[in-house]
C-alpha cells in the first residue's frame, strides 16, 4: 500500500516539476506546424456551417432534388451531376470560409437525401456493368 502512494507521490512531483517545458513544447509544435495561426474554435465553425446553411437555402439547394425530403440537413448530400468535373468535395467545404471558388463548386452538385443517393448511385452502378438487380444476387 505503501508503495503505491510513493509512485502515486513521485508522478505527481515529476508532472509539477516538468509541467512548464511541456506546455513551451506544445506552443513550439502548433507555432511550427500550424505558422502560428490559431485554431478554429467551434463558435467559429458552427457560424460557418450556419452560413453555408443560409446560402443553400437562398440557392433553393436545402431539399432533395428527387423527392423533396428538408427535414434534417445531416440527411443531405451534394452529388456531382458529372464527376469528371469535380475539384473537391461539398462536405470538406462546409467547414471552410464560404468563397466564389466554393460556391462555383456547388453550382456543379444536386441535393440528395441519403436514399435517393445510395439508389442513383447503384443505378449508375448497374447501367456502367450492364447488370440487373437480379443477376447481383
Amino acid at each position: 500500500m505503501a508503495n503505491k502512494e510513493a509512485v502515486k507521490r513521485y508522478r505527481h512531483e515529476y508532472y509539477l516539476k516538468h509541467k512548464k517545458d511541456s506546455s513551451l513544447q506544445s506552443q513550439e509544435w502548433y507555432t511550427n506546424h500550424l505558422d502560428g495561426k490559431k485554431l478554429s474554435s467551434r463558435k467559429e465553425r458552427r457560424a460557418r456551417k450556419d452560413e453555408w446553411y443560409t446560402y443553400f437555402k437562398e440557392i433553393g439547394k436545402n431539399k432533395c432534388f428527387i423527392c423533396g425530403y428538408q427535414k434534417c440537413w445531416a440527411a443531405i448530400d451534394f452529388h456531382h451531376i458529372n464527376p469528371e468535373e469535380k475539384d473537391i468535395g461539398i462536405a470538406k467545404l462546409i467547414d471552410r470560409r464560404m468563397t466564389r471558388e466554393y460556391q462555383k463548386e456547388l453550382e456543379k452538385c444536386i441535393p440528395l437525401c441519403r436514399n435517393c443517393h445510395s439508389e442513383l448511385h447503384r443505378r449508375l452502378y448497374l447501367e456502367r456493368t450492364k447488370q440487373t438487380e437480379w443477376q447481383m444476387i
